[in-house]
Parts: structure tokens; sequence; C-alpha cells
């Protein structure tokens, strides 16, 4: 699993005993990861949350705002932690930042479709938002939406609040504020409400 330092036979045996001994077996009783006949792969038919989260994404942008915020709680509702956090996988690098992508893409768009229309549900917005938060700590995109929230729902210590962890973040990474967080930033702070909009 690591081009650099391939496995030998025996670790690649071992290791793939302990995955099938994870995955255990399906209701039929045969293994998820059945002994290799030709290469190692997956039996027929096995899903992982991955799986469902794009599915569910993707039908959820197909279907708009009006009957796709259901998939996008849904496939966001599966979201548990980073992906292969705690591990070191060189092989999984770019893996994880498509899954950090599009976690990122689903909440944003998720808080988003929450706040628009007559009745918007901010609750369920901040939510998703402090769930994206949870996956990327430096995506500026969440903590305008968050400020706009707190802002829109007249919060004003929650406003503060979004604005201190993102300013605490930006020291931790040594990054600056995109000029559109500076510009919500002000405006949100401003006396004078506003319309405020996020991209």
């Amino acid at each position: 699993m690591d081009p650099v330092n391939p496995w030998s036979t025996r670790t690649l045996q071992s290791r793939l005993s302990e995955i099938r001994s994870r995955f255990s077996t399906s209701a039929d009783g045969q293994p998820y990861l059945p002994r290799p006949k030709n290469g190692y792969a997956f039996r027929p038919g096995s899903r992982s949350d991955w799986d469902r989260f794009q599915k569910l994404a993707t039908r959820a942008l197909a279907a708009g705002p009006d009957t796709g915020i259901p998939d996008l709680e849904n496939a966001l509702g599966l979201v548990r932690g980073k992906p292969f956090e705690g591990q070191d996988y060189p092989w999984a690098d770019s893996i994880q930042q498509e899954i950090i992508s599009r976690v990122v893409d689903v909440a944003h768009t998720l808080a988003a479709w929450l706040t628009e229309g007559d009745d918007p549900d901010m609750d369920a917005a901040r939510h998703a938002v402090l769930r994206g938060l949870d996956i990327d700590e430096t995506s500026e995109v969440f903590y305008r939406d968050w400020m706009r929230i707190e802002w829109a729902t007249g919060n004003p210590s929650g406003v503060r609040k979004a604005i201190a962890r993102l300013q605490q973040v930006a020291r931790s990474y040594d990054i600056s504020l995109e000029p559109l967080t500076e510009q919500i930033i002000d405006l949100v702070l401003s006396e004078a409400p506003q319309q405020v909009s996020v991209s």
C-alpha cells in the first residue's frame, strides 16, 4: 500500500487477513473481501459510505433546493470525522482531498439552501456549517456562512464567536483572510444592518 516502501508478501497477507476480519461477512456468510483469484477486490455489491455520500449529493444537486435538502442532510450525516484521520497513507492523500472538497461543497450548499426562501431553517444551516468546520476548519466559506447566519438571526455573540474562531485558525495556520471574508466581517460588525450576501 506504500509505493515507496512496498509490503512483503507476508505483511500483505497479514494486512488482508486483518481487513477481511474487520469487514466480516455479509448476511449470506460470504466475506466482503474474498480470498483472491485474479487480484484483490471487494465482492460485487459492496458499498461504502463514500459511495452512498456521492450518490446522495449528486441526486440532491440535480434536484435543487426544493427537494434536494433531505438528500444533502443524509449525505452530511454519513460524515464521521476527517477521512483517514490519524493515519499516514501516502496513497490516500489525493483521495482525502477529494473527499474533503466534496464534503465542503455539500455542507456549504446545504447551509445556503437552508437559509433561502420564505421559511429558512437557520438552526439546521448552522448545524451544516459546524459539521463542515469539523472536516475543514480552515475553509473560509464556512465562516462566512456562519457569520451570515448569526447576523441574520440577530445573534451578535454568535457573530463574535465565529469571527474569534476564524481569527484563531488564521493565526494558527498563518493564513491571510480572503478579501470577501474581510468584507463580511466588516459588514456584520457594522451598526447598520443590510443584506449579507455570501458566495
